[in-house]
């Protein structure tokens, strides 16, 4: 019976030691339950359950080991977090995957507030190696006012996705600002882009001046044919009646459809130059007969020249 009072006690100590702290009533106690050690909680759920800050000193990495084969070299893809220094970005901390073999899978968070992904040398802010997705989103937006405000019409949006019945899918390049502007450009499902519309009617639609050193315009033919003999050039006659019935000239698109339809460069300039090469055969045509004129003058001056004598 004794023996068996002793079994109960030695039951009821082990019961309460493993309920019990280690080290005291402190907020900062260390307690042992079934297997886990709780640091600041009296009620450990894993291993190594820590409630409040952790402090590592003369060290510079948190590391697990996904391979289980005891290797903890910095080069060894164990650790997930370290903090360091370089050159170049000085101070930072470096956030990676770690894994059974190296990966290149890294974040760094350096001392001027700049954080690179793919990168360990980051420019800007954010500064990514790689592509970027949005999920469940249709736009990139940059608050130039700093006033909170996200919404699709506040003139904060850069860079947007959608669709609409007339063009269907697009993609919309805007300048953001303090206030709503004009500046936009959208590129269409079609392979059309628009700038400072939003249905582009060609590949290039551009609503307003366009300032460029130099336009380059392919044409399926040039109007060279009008000097081939075989060409039926109007006399100035036919031109004369046409102006006056037409009030414009021939084969040339008159103010009601230039308004209407405006016009395309390439055509039209083959339209003026094919009407000065019209106009250079009518000069050519004049100065021969002004010639053949100046002859004939001077033949009937020779005539009477001649009777005077007589």
């Amino acid at each position: 019976m004794k023996q068996f009072y002793l079994s109960i006690a030695s039951v009821m100590i082990s019961s309460l030691l493993a309920a019990q702290n280690w080290s005291g009533t402190t907020s900062g106690d260390i307690y042992y339950n079934q297997g886990n050690v709780g640091i600041g909680t009296p009620s450990p759920t894993s291993l190594l359950d820590v409630n409040g800050d952790i402090a590592i000193k003369y060290g510079n990495a948190l590391k697990v080991n996904a391979a289980n084969d005891g290797s903890w070299t910095n080069t060894s893809n164990r650790i997930i977090l370290r903090t360091s220094w370089n050159a170049e970005v000085h101070d930072y901390v470096d956030f990676k995957v770690p894994g059974s073999v190296p990966n290149t899978a890294n974040m760094r968070f350096t001392k001027n507030g700049r954080l690179g992904i793919g990168t360990t040398s980051p420019k800007s802010p954010l500064d990514v190696n790689g592509d970027i997705a949005i999920k469940y989103g249709n736009a990139l937006k940059v608050n130039a006012a700093n006033d909170g405000s996200w919404t699709n019409t506040s003139n904060r949006i850069i860079l947007r996705t959608s669709w609409n019945a007339e063009v269907h899918d697009y993609v919309d390049f805007k300048v953001p600002g303090a206030v709503p502007n004009t500046a936009n450009m959208r590129f269409t499902k079609n392979g059309r882009l628009g700038i400072g519309t939003t249905t582009p009617d060609a590949k290039l639609a551009v609503n307003g001046r366009i300032h460029a050193k130099e336009v380059k315009v392919d044409l399926n033919g040039w109007p060279d044919f009008v000097f081939e003999s075989s060409y039926k050039l109007m006399t100035l006659e036919d031109v004369e009646n046409y102006l006056a019935e037409h009030k414009h000239l021939p084969e040339i698109p008159s103010e009601a459809e230039v308004m209407e339809n405006g016009i395309n460069l390439g055509d039209m300039d083959a339209k003026l130059l094919q009407k000065i090469e019209e106009l250079t055969l009518y000069l050519i045509e004049q100065h021969k007969q002004l010639k053949k004129a100046h002859q004939n003058i001077a033949e009937l001056q020779r005539e009477v020249a001649a009777l005077k004598k007589e």
